[in-house]
């Protein structure tokens, strides 16, 4: 790639919208911090030029331009907690954002031009230029343009009073080119950060998702169990354990890739049927629903729709039935105890289930 195309790309491709999104928060929260420091020093300067004075120019002067920048960041803060519309809009907030760049560098330039017109440096010009370079992360575009203006319009104000004669030309417009350039490679590199760690959450998230569920069928696992018992805490509920019944005959007559097909067509009945519940493959022929705050009635009306889906299903390579013995038990969960407590119940009326179930016909395999 050419230095020409690597601009190009570098100003005219917009990141993706979460990196984006996740550059704009950040600018928010360090925005607030800073100008609220900012604040805090312009008050104290305030006191300190009004009572104790400076010792080397104008007292009003100082309390003027100390005032100014307080406003400047006091009413930011104000806007940014306050407004609801800066707050919540991110557009509005980068329109408010520009704004407060613009105000705060006008306020420091003409701070600055007062200063080198009495033989003093323009040390808060710099101060507020190199923190917006390196403090804040702005599209490359509007940092170049916004930061080659403030240097431009320092020196040419510096230029109509003397000549610009105390600056070095070559320096002050180093100084303005290094601005730029940390400003962009802060960008970028920000952006690239952003961008490995979101992609570093979409592995973790399905990794985290393969960790919890069941390969086969789709269900959650034993340790997807662990993770939703929080959400079960306060809540009465009904868990269902549910036995395929000859599931290991399915495997041993038929092979495993119709056993297979059992369990996920089985699965998909669970899931229609007792949704929204949520679903678990507990072992390898035990399925598990928990349900919350449904009466009994309800639990009941959704087991006989899940055994008519059962009846329903077809697979031509089998000459046997499907069925599935179920069990289940109520009980108010307020820690894990009461979970074990509840499983434990419905375990046992799954066990005094499975001793209805209908025998295995060997004449049909």
């Amino acid at each position: 790639m050419s230095s020409f195309e690597y601009l190009k790309e570098l100003f005219t491709t917009s990141p993706d919208a979460d990196v984006q999104r996740r550059a704009d928060d950040e600018n928010a929260i360090i925005m607030r911090y800073m100008t609220f420091v900012f604040a805090i020093a312009e008050l104290i300067a305030v006191a300190i030029f009004l009572f104790m004075g400076n010792g080397h120019y104008n007292s009003n002067y100082s309390v003027k331009q100390a005032a100014i920048g307080f406003l400047i960041n006091f009413w930011y803060c104000i806007i940014v907690r306050f407004v609801r519309l800066f707050r919540r809009n991110r557009t509005y907030r980068k329109i408010l954002n520009a704004i407060y760049f613009v105000a705060l560098i006008i306020w420091s330039i003409l701070i600055s031009v007062y200063h080198y017109k009495i033989g003093m440096q323009a040390n808060i010009f710099y101060l507020v230029m190199v923190g917006i370079s390196c403090i804040v992360t702005l599209p490359p575009t509007f940092a170049t343009v916004l930061i080659l203006f403030s240097f431009q319009g320092f020196y040419w104000l510096a230029y109509l009073y003397d000549g610009a004669e105390n600056i070095m030309a070559v320096n002050f417009f180093s100084l303005a080119f290094m601005c730029v350039t940390g400003s962009v490679m802060r960008y970028k590199i920000k952006v690239r950060s952003l961008t490995q760690m979101i992609e570093l959450e979409r592995i973790n998230a399905v990794l985290g998702k393969e960790a919890r569920e069941d390969k086969i069928t789709g269900l959650r696992n034993r340790f997807g169990l662990t993770d939703d018992c929080e959400k079960l805490v306060g809540h009465e509920i009904c868990i269902l354990m549910i036995d395929i019944d000859h599931f290991k005959k399915f495997n041993d007559t038929y092979g495993h890739i119709v056993g297979d097909r059992v369990l996920i067509d089985i699965a998909n009945a669970l899931k229609e049927a007792f949704s929204p519940g949520l679903g678990y493959r507990f072992g390898g022929d035990e399925l598990m629903v928990i349900l919350k705050d449904l009466s009994e009635a309800e639990v009941l009306y959704k087991i006989d729709l899940f055994k008519k889906k059962i009846d329903e299903i077809d697979i031509s390579e089998i000459g046997h039935n499907v069925t599935c013995s179920v069990g289940y038990a109520f009980g108010h969960v307020d820690n894990t105890e009461d979970f074990i407590k509840v499983n434990r119940r419905a375990d046992n009326k799954l066990y005094e289930s499975k001793k209805l179930r209908p025998e295995w016909d060997e004449k049909e395999s």
